[in-house]
């Protein structure tokens, strides 16, 4: 299928007839409803429970197997809506926002690392992680405090909670960017008249085709082959995803039956 009409995409100018391209409309309008929002959605619920229970543990008011379970739906939610490659979620750093994976030189452990040895009050204010370094901010960061002996009423704890606060309010934008009525959505819905944001609804089929192309490499490439190596004996499981979690099988599990669901 993606053979047949590229020839018609690579064309910044629309070659489909107002027909072709009323009907790529409707299928890009159901796409977004049935599943880039309700995915959104998912992700955002889960990390607002996230923030929930660590508010409740960092208490000494709840338990840690509540706050990994919201890590969890909260991380698996993401591998979800991250085949999504267009719209809001590419803005600044783009989705590195909310997983820096992989990441080899370890930018996430160090932030982490720094952060706890200043305890810098700020950045655990009411948007004090705004502007702050990717690499503080994002679900790896937030995987390396809760899974190593977080404790609660310490400045880590607090930590945590403000990382998965921001990362519930990230969400929580997405899912008004992405609900029907918003500014990004009149023109996404509108693509196949043409607007300013979008020129034709070629232009947005693109990038929902090379989300999923890119999803798939990223599947093929880091959540597989990085841990797996290419050769007998070759496999280093350290270099796998969520190792401290222990989320890289349940994420790969979730990648698959993300393209059988968008294709669907």
């Amino acid at each position: 299928f993606v053979l047949l009409i590229w020839p018609a995409l690579a064309s910044a100018q629309s070659r489909f007839t107002a027909d072709e391209a009323a009907v790529l409309q409707e299928g890009l309008t159901t796409t977004a409803d049935a599943f880039i929002l309700p995915a959104y959605e998912a992700q955002a619920q889960a990390a607002a429970t996230l923030v929930g229970a660590l508010d409740a543990y960092c208490s000494a008011e709840g338990d840690i197997a509540t706050v990994e379970a919201a890590f969890a739906d909260t991380f698996l939610a993401w591998q979800r809506s991250s085949i999504v490659m267009l719209g809001p979620i590419m803005a600044a750093e783009g989705p590195m926002r909310v997983q820096l994976w992989p990441d080899p030189k370890g930018f996430s452990d160090r932030a982490v690392r720094a952060a706890l040895g200043a305890e810098d009050p700020a950045l655990l204010a009411e948007g004090g992680l705004e502007g702050r370094s990717i690499a503080l901010t994002n679900l790896s960061a937030l995987e390396a405090l809760v899974y190593d002996d977080l404790t609660p009423e310490t400045y880590a704890c607090a930590l945590a909670t403000a990382i998965a606060t921001f990362q519930a309010d990230l969400a929580a934008e997405l899912v008004s960017d992405w609900t029907p009525g918003s500014a990004f959505r009149q023109d996404y819905d509108s693509a196949a008249t043409g607007n300013a944001r979008f020129a034709s609804v070629d232009e947005v089929t693109r990038d929902i085709l090379a989300g999923g192309v890119v999803y798939v490499d990223r599947l093929r490439k880091f959540k597989l082959l990085r841990g797996l190596g290419d050769a007998q004996g070759a496999a280093r499981p350290e270099r796998t995803e969520a190792t401290q979690s222990g989320l890289g099988l349940q994420s790969i599990e979730v990648s698959f039956r993300t393209l059988a669901d968008l294709y669907d």
